[in-house]
């Protein structure tokens, strides 16, 4: 930790480290992490409620097993990001729609 703290050119807060003039906070404000979620195109049958993936019909429980790597190549971080954790959560069928959210834990790259 330094005794001189630096200023944030964004939003004046005095921080230990700087990414190209502004803060950590600054930077996840102006570049979110994620910088696309790919289309991931999932159906879901109307009677039985399985959801399709590459041709092939899975149960939700099953599909749930399987999601976190669909999700995982579909998800395109800021290049100034290193991830640390990828989660898929609050999975539900609603109507016909696949719901879920996904979060990640980022930091950022040591410039």
């Amino acid at each position: 930790m330094s005794m001189f703290k630096k200023t944030c050119f964004s939003c004046g807060s005095k921080v230990d480290a700087l990414y190209e003039g502004i803060c950590d906070v600054c930077v996840k404000e102006q570049y979110p992490p994620i910088y696309e979620v790919k289309p991931m195109n999932f159906k879901i049958c109307n009677t039985t409620k399985r959801i399709s993936w590459n041709n092939h019909y899975y149960p939700i429980e099953e599909f749930r097993g399987i999601l976190f790597d669909v999700v995982r190549k579909h998800v395109v971080l800021n290049p100034q990001y290193e991830l640390k954790e990828l989660r898929v959560e609050n999975i539900a069928i609603e109507g016909h729609k696949l719901e879920f959210d996904i979060e990640v834990d980022c930091d950022l790259k040591k410039v």
